[in-house]
């Protein structure tokens, strides 16, 4: 759409991003004002699309959950510059993108002093740049990821896009036949530059071990400044063996689930957990779960404070007790769970002190959960987006 694209399917693509990642909504905003800038007019598909189907899903979700973000979101998005820098080099450092940056902003500013392209090309050039800028800078801001590349993924391939066709732009330019198959030789050597680097986490080079005899992880991963490669989570203990060529049928839950059902599962359960793996989950569905990291748990992911130094993106180590904690409530006061039950945890004296220091914020909490509430109560309770649970509070 930058380089302008007249499809509608394009446009109405844009407008929808945001659906795919909150964040994405950045991008939407710079697009529609890049474009309405440069064309003197607003993009009124791109606009329609994204007012009508973003402002649809959050009245929804406004209405039904009493809410405006995912849990997800309030549990990362926090302020981690200097996590969010670690971050970054994590990305850059094992693909020498800093190398390839550079010489990408020599060509480009030799392309634009020269004039060898467009003015308008090179233009839109800065533009894609700039968007990978802004999302760069927003997943610096908060941190970034527990998991190696993934929340930077969009802004790479963005700016790897700015940079292409500058230097076939410059051959024509300068009269130069083309070599036959020189492109696709030069291509095929920059695919093995980049399969030949392997993240700070994995000992080897990730590519070996995806052709027999290997088909198995890398001989050595490791957790590096709070960052995991994904082979760490596929590759996990405590996981049935997968295959690196499979949907992960090994770990497909549901015909137990369907044989479960068949033979009288009890629906709600009568146990509670508090697992950190998201595949315990999965795999206990006869239980009840509150995430260890508080990944589905609204109160859990509303909270701050009681940091601690083994603390990563999105994994708080101090929300493990805490989650037990909100178990045996939960455990003490029957399935399913209903609005109450932390107050009646408080006057029975069953409760912690950070479930005391924050019984009205938590019971707010509880109105959105549990309700009662009709649609206009709901979009009030959709409003309160600051509540926190301060772990570190005492108990008045």
């Amino acid at each position: 759409c930058l380089f302008g694209s007249r499809s509608r399917l394009a446009q109405v693509a844009v407008g929808l991003s945001p659906l795919v990642r909150p964040e994405l909504a950045l991008a939407w905003l710079l697009v529609v004002g890049w474009i309405a800038w440069t064309r003197r007019r607003p993009p009124w598909i791109i606009v329609t699309s994204g007012v009508v189907a973003n402002g649809a899903w959050l009245l929804f979700r406004a209405i039904y959950y009493a809410d405006l973000f995912p849990t997800t979101f309030y549990l990362k998005c926090r302020t981690s510059p200097i996590q969010g820098l670690i971050y970054l080099h994590d990305t850059f450092g094992p693909y020498q993108l800093y190398l390839w940056l550079t010489f990408g902003l020599l060509a480009l500013y030799l392309a634009r002093s020269a004039g060898w392209e467009e003015r308008a090309v090179t233009r839109t050039r800065f533009a894609l740049l700039a968007v990978a800028f802004v999302m760069t800078a927003y997943v610096v801001a908060i941190g970034g990821d527990a998991r190696h590349f993934r929340y930077l993924a969009f802004p790479v391939l963005l700016g790897a896009f700015a940079f292409g066709g500058l230097v076939e732009g410059q051959y024509r330019a300068w009269g130069w036949r083309p070599v036959p198959y020189l492109p696709a030789l030069v291509g095929v050597g920059l695919a093995l530059m980049a399969a030949g680097g392997h993240p700070r986490q994995v000992s080897e080079i990730p590519l070996y071990h995806l052709l027999p005899p290997g088909g198995g992880p890398p001989p050595d991963l490791a957790i590096v400044d709070g960052i995991a490669d994904a082979d760490l989570h596929r590759f996990h203990a405590e996981l049935p063996p997968l295959s690196p060529w499979s949907a992960g049928d090994a770990i497909e839950m549901r015909p137990n689930y369907e044989a479960w059902r068949r033979d009288g599962g009890v629906d709600p359960p009568r146990s509670v957990n508090a697992e950190y793996l998201c595949w315990f989950h999965y795999r206990h569905f006869d239980e009840w779960s509150v995430h260890g990291f508080g990944l589905t748990d609204v109160v859990l992911a509303r909270s701050r404070g009681d940091a601690r130094p083994d603390d990563r993106p999105g994994h708080r180590m101090a929300l493990l007790d805490r989650s037990r904690e909100e178990a045996a409530i939960l455990s003490r006061a029957g399935l399913p769970p209903r609005a109450g039950v932390y107050r009646a945890a408080v006057e029975a004296g069953a409760a912690p002190a950070w479930v005391r220091a924050n019984l009205p914020v938590i019971e707010l909490l509880e109105k959105k959960i549990y309700g009662p509430r009709d649609a206009w109560e709901s979009l009030r309770l959709a409003t309160h987006v600051a509540e926190r649970v301060d772990l570190d509070a005492a108990p008045c």
